[in-house]
């Protein structure tokens, strides 16, 4: 399952499920990540660099996100356990 990095608080990982996130995409037939930015409301590029790593989501951004698919955060976000505990 790929997983893009939410944020590190040094507490916690939060990551957003892409697994998830295409599903529920095709759910609302949404057949792109440019579609998707358009609904959400956001520039594509940030989606981009949030869906390759390179940048991490904020809860604006999942807020976004939610309201586009029509769902809870919980439907497309995964906590991931530190490595260090």
């Amino acid at each position: 399952m790929a997983l893009i990095k939410l944020a590190i608080y040094n507490i916690f990982m939060i990551m957003i499920s892409m697994t998830s996130l295409e599903a529920l995409c095709a759910r609302r037939g949404i057949k792109s990540n440019q579609q998707l930015a358009e609904i959400a409301g956001m520039q594509q590029v940030t989606l981009s660099r949030i869906l390759h790593g390179k940048h991490a989501a904020t809860m604006n951004t999942i807020d976004k996100l939610c309201a586009a698919l029509e769902c809870q955060p919980g439907a497309i976000l995964e906590w991931v356990p530190d490595a260090k505990q």
